[in-house]
C-alpha cells in the first residue's frame, strides 16, 4: 500500500467501511459506501456485487413485497441507485462519459497480454512466499466454504465475503486483462485475500479442543 500512492489507500478505506457496515447490518451506510466505492474506482464493482448480493440473499424476506412501500427497497434505491445515477448524469454532462478515460483507454486502446492463460494471476503463482500464501488461502477458504454450505444453519456466510470478493475481482481482471500489472492493482485483492485467510484460519482454530494449543496456533 505504501508504494501505491494516495488513491489506493483511500479507495480501500471506502470499500472496507462498506464491508464493516455490511457486517454490522447497517444497511443505509452499507449501500451508500458501496455506491461511493464504485464511483471511487471501478475495480470495486465485483466487491459491490458480492456484498450486495450476499446482503439481499441473507435478508431476502425483507425485500418482499417488491414495491416502493417496502423500506428495504427504498433504502436500496435512495442510498445505492440514486448516488450512482447522479454520478452517471454528472460525469456524462461534464466528461462526456461515466467511464473513466484511463479505463476506456486500457480496455479499447492498450494491448492485452496473451503469453499466459491468466496474466493477472501470475503475481500469485510466481513462486516464493506469495504463492505459498495464495495456496494456503485457497485450501482454507475452500474448506471454510464447504463447512458453510453443509452447516449453513450454524456457520454464517458473512465471514466468507472477503474471499468471494477476491475471486470476483480476479474474474474482473481476467476479462479486463490490462497490459501492465501495476502494484496498486493488487492492493484491494491482496487485502481481501489476507483478511479471508486470517478469518478462515481463525474459524478452524476454534475447533481445537485444548485451549493452550489454540493460542499457540493462533499466534503462529
Amino acid at each position: 500500500v505504501a508504494k501505491s500512492g494516495m488513491e489506493s489507500p483511500f479507495h480501500v478505506s471506502i470499500v472496507l467501511l462498506a464491508i464493516l457496515f455490511f457486517l454490522q447490518n447497517k444497511s443505509r451506510w452499507m449501500w451508500l459506501l458501496l455506491a461511493i466505492s464504485v464511483i471511487s474506482k471501478l475495480d470495486a464493482v465485483p466487491v459491490v456485487f458480492v456484498i450486495g448480493l450476499t446482503y439481499i440473499i441473507t435478508n431476502r424476506s425483507n425485500f418482499f413485497p417488491i414495491n416502493f412501500k417496502n423500506n428495504s427497497i427504498r433504502e436500496f434505491c435512495y442510498f445505492a441507485v440514486l448516488p450512482i445515477l447522479v454520478w452517471v448524469i454528472f460525469a456524462t454532462l461534464v466528461f462526456g462519459s461515466p467511464l473513466p478515460q484511463s479505463a476506456y483507454s486500457k480496455i479499447f486502446l492498450h494491448f492485452h497480454p496473451s503469453d499466459y492463460w491468466f496474466p493477472f494471476l501470475k503475481y500469485y503463482l510466481q513462486g516464493g512466499r506469495v504463492q505459498e500464501v495464495f495456496k494456503i488461502f485457497g485450501v482454507l477458504f475452500l474448506a471454510h466454504l464447504i463447512f458453510a454450505l453443509f452447516k449453513y444453519k450454524k456457520f454464517a456466510f458473512k465471514p466468507l465475503v472477503f474471499g468471494m470478493s477476491f475471486i470476483a475481482v480476479m474474474v474482473l481482471f481476467y476479462f479486463y486483462n490490462p497490459g501492465e500489472q501495476m502494484t496498486w492493482y493488487y492492493v484491494l485483492p491482496d487485502l481481501l485475500l489476507l483478511t479471508q485467510l486470517v478469518l478462515s484460519a481463525n474459524f478452524f482454530i476454534q475447533f481445537i479442543p485444548y485451549a493452550p494449543i489454540r493460542i499457540v496456533t493462533a499466534l503462529t
